[in-house]
């Protein structure tokens, strides 16, 4: 399932996506885990650029230290703790400042400072977001909002776990129109920081609906929740976003290599493939709504394999040629209502009304 999964993203051309030796469907996930920023929210994208600077300000310099050699290691304490609560990050400031020779103060402190320093960057896109001035779309990593419409639409309950502050996750999630996926479902960091952590929320998750691991999947950018989902048996999207570029398709490499490495199973760059995504994940091919005959009980991918014909469909898609499409899905016996799904998923023009394909209407 894995190959036929990774050849179907191949045949698109249109993103790269990467199954891990081990991805295997899971079609009795009830669950799913989302981290916030970087994996749905673009709000706070750039936030490094904050911390960063705060934490080479704060640090006292080693003999011999280089400012690249300073901003090297910062951004590395920083990322490595990507994921966890912000006090985290803060405390590791604290360990560098004592191990250097200074006097830190208290974490909380810094963390309070870096709250302030973030909000002077993202105040006027959260107050264009709240007077419609800019669409909730420029702050949402591409095509979220469908994913997250698909996965509600399947019935599935849906959690949102941040290492932001719970009450700015709740104020952006609204803003962002996110609410309505989750309800009471959004959980976020707390001043005392032991009394919240994705680990908590995943226990949480699993106890309060008497289930185990594998019923859980989750999406995030930053290793806990990757790592926390996998130590529970449960299915790891990785969400490698390029935020500075939303929707270019391109993975950031730093992050893929790091969630990676710590067991993701399946790594996108973003949501546009989501409907193809969610058919891997939860193999739908045992309830494909494809016409049945020589190729029943086959994905599309499966078909046009089978057929020879992946080649040529992906000719086809490339020179948006709607008849040729026609053609081809027509020779692997999809129904009309199936052919007219594919197309539309391509952002190809519609088929004409009355045009048939095998059997069906």
């Amino acid at each position: 399932m894995r190959d036929l999964c990774q050849m179907t993203f191949a045949a698109k051309s249109t993103t790269s996506i990467h199954f891990a030796p081990g991805f295997a469907p899971r079609p009795e996930v009830t669950h799913v885990l989302f981290d916030f920023d970087g994996t749905l929210s673009l709000i706070r994208e750039g936030w490094p650029d904050v911390m960063v600077p705060m934490f080479v300000e704060m640090l006292p310099r080693s003999a011999g230290e280089t400012e690249a050699d300073l901003r090297r290691m910062v951004f590395e304490d920083i990322m490595r703790l990507n994921g966890k609560q912000t006090i985290y990050q803060m405390i590791q400031l604290a360990d560098r400042i004592r191990e250097r020779g200074g006097q830190p103060r208290e974490a909380l402190w810094y963390k309070h400072e870096y709250l302030r320093r973030l909000d002077e960057r993202i105040a006027k896109r959260k107050s264009a977001l709240r007077s419609g001035e800019i669409a909730r779309e420029n702050f949402l990593v591409h095509e979220a909002w469908s994913l997250l419409t698909q996965l509600r639409d399947r019935g599935l309950t849906l959690y949102l776990a941040s290492g932001t502050d719970e009450q700015y996750v709740k104020e952006e999630a609204s803003l962002l129109g996110l609410d309505q996926f989750f309800g009471r479902h959004i959980y976020g960091a707390l001043d005392n920081y032991q009394n919240f952590s994705k680990k908590m929320v995943i226990d949480r998750i699993l106890a309060e609906n008497a289930i185990d691991g594998r019923r859980l999947l989750a999406f995030g950018d930053g290793y806990v929740e990757i790592e926390n989902t996998k130590q529970v048996g449960g299915l790891a999207v990785a969400v490698a976003s390029d935020e500075a570029h939303n929707g270019s398709g391109r993975m950031d490499e730093w992050k893929r290599e790091r969630l990676l490495g710590v067991g993701a199973d399946v790594v996108i760059p973003d949501f546009r493939d989501a409907a193809a995504l969610l058919r891997c994940l939860f193999d739908d091919s045992s309830t494909s709504t494809f016409a049945t005959g020589s190729f029943a009980g086959m994905t599309l991918n499966e078909r046009l394999f089978h057929a020879g014909l992946l080649d040529d469909f992906d000719q086809a898609r490339q020179a948006n040629d709607r008849d040729r499409l026609l053609a081809i899905l027509c020779r692997v016996e999809l129904t009309a209502e199936s052919a007219q799904t594919t197309i539309d998923q391509l952002n190809l023009p519609l088929l004409p009304q009355g045009e048939r394909c095998f059997g069906g209407k």
